[in-house]
């Protein structure tokens, strides 16, 4: 099971505060307040809505799905805001009270939930879903859960999916944000011999899900992965950043062809067929852009909670960039985004932007088209002070091309407005008395 709150005084002042008549962010600021450092990071990794991306790998339509895991996983966001209606079993009482919190008022009457114990059968009926995901590893004693894998099968009428992590994984997540181990040889060696948590290679789980499983990576880590990487075929790829590049020993790896044998986690899909979703539209959208799409790239799962679809050749015909925001509050901004980009940043010819191809539904789902731009982002030169150089010149010509008057001093509450009541609220919330000082004397 994942990382998960482990204080039960600590939910239950949560849930007072909800009582109390607070809203979920409130309360979810409260809780992850009173959480321990390490436990507080584990939580927020856990309830991205992004770790959900695979799901548009899937090929049925949406109908009823069963979610075996941490019932806070954001997976279940993802699957009730593309159209599932989600059962989520958890074994632990105060995890299924504070994900009804959440589940409640960002997917309100999509998602239902249950307490399982750690009984060998599933309570629920043969063929009772049309997807049934188990996230957090292979169900055993070692993972939570008292039922094995054929369960999966006896509940599901369609697709099944396990999330998982691999036994030669040759570097784990820490549970906070960005910070991954990577074992010595004896360690490594141990974690091969001795999986604790049931751990199976590639080769392995496909043992345990049957014939036709379709495998991706979910990388760096399934607790914090920004990548959705197909392992069966040669797209979805990982775009490799200079740092990696500079690891002689990965980019041989690489080359070598041992990324799906030593990657460190797994989203296994069984028992589909035919097209996926994310095919299906991609052919919805051609008849509305009047141009076909290029080939895909890249499933990028940001740490905003959006899925960014990468297609084709920038600055080309069907060079497309999809931005399908996972959680609710994520499509505000992404429509804020594409008013701007469709009113606004057309009073500035001298600024490049992309050039915004579509807004709305594509199968009951959200979400805005781009055409890519050309040139390279900050991420792909890092380590390169000529090219950041440069890069930082352009952007400052750019950013001095938007001003609408002449130049002149910021007055006291023009930063007051703009500034200053944003530091006060992150102040208030900072769980580190030492920023909330900092921010506070800027």
């Amino acid at each position: 099971m994942n990382p998960a709150p482990a204080d039960p005084e600590a939910i239950a002042s949560a849930l007072a505060r909800h009582g109390a008549g607070a809203t979920y962010k409130a309360t979810l600021e409260q809780l992850l307040l009173t959480l321990a450092p390490d436990a507080a990071n584990a939580v927020m990794l856990l309830l991205k809505e992004s770790r959900g991306a695979w799901a548009l790998l899937l090929t049925g339509e949406p109908g009823r799905a069963l979610f075996l895991g941490n019932a806070l996983s954001g997976s279940v966001t993802a699957l009730a805001k593309l159209g599932w209606r989600v059962t989520v079993g958890d074994p632990d009482a105060d995890r299924v009270a504070f994900a009804a919190v959440r589940d409640d008022e960002l997917t309100p009457g999509r998602v239902e939930h249950v307490c399982l114990g750690l009984d060998p059968r599933l309570p629920f009926q043969d063929d009772a879903f049309d997807l049934v995901v188990q996230e957090g590893g292979a169900p055993s004693p070692a993972t939570g859960w008292g039922h094995a894998a054929t369960e999966l099968a006896r509940v599901g009428r369609g697709e099944r999916v396990l999330v998982a992590d691999n036994r030669l994984a040759y570097k784990r997540s820490t549970g906070r944000r960005g910070e991954f181990h990577v074992p010595g040889p004896f360690e490594w060696a141990r974690a091969v011999l001795r999986p604790e948590r049931g751990e199976r290679t590639l080769r392995g789980y496909r043992q345990l899900l049957g014939e036709g499983t379709r495998a991706f990576a979910v990388y760096p880590h399934a607790h914090e992965f920004s990548h959705v990487v197909g392992l069966d075929a040669p797209t979805p790829r990982l775009t490799v950043g200079p740092q990696e590049r500079t690891n002689r020993a990965k980019m041989i790896a690489q080359r070598l062809g041992l990324f799906p044998l030593l990657t460190p986690s797994y989203a296994l899909l069984a028992g589909g067929a035919g097209s996926t979703r994310l095919e299906r539209m991609l052919d919805e959208l051609a008849g509305r852009i009047g141009e076909r799409p290029g080939p895909l790239e890249n499933l990028v799962a940001t740490r905003s909670n959006t899925g960014v679809i990468l297609l084709g050749e920038p600055d080309a015909p069907g060079g497309w960039a999809l931005h399908l925001p996972f959680s609710p509050n994520k499509e505000v901004l992404t429509r804020t985004h594409a008013r701007f980009l469709g009113h606004e940043v057309p009073r500035f010819p001298g600024v490049p932007y992309p050039e915004l191809l579509f807004e709305g539904e594509v199968d009951g789902v959200y979400l805005t088209v781009e055409r890519r731009l050309g040139g390279v982002s900050a991420p792909q030169i890092t380590g390169d002070l000529v090219a950041t150089r440069r890069l930082f010149l352009e952007v400052s010509r750019i950013l001095a091309s938007l001003t609408l008057g002449p130049p002149e001093p910021m007055t006291d509450a023009e930063f007051d407005q703009l500034v200053g009541a944003r530091a006060e609220l992150a102040a208030s919330v900072a769980a580190v008395e030492g920023t909330s000082a900092a921010l506070l004397a800027q």
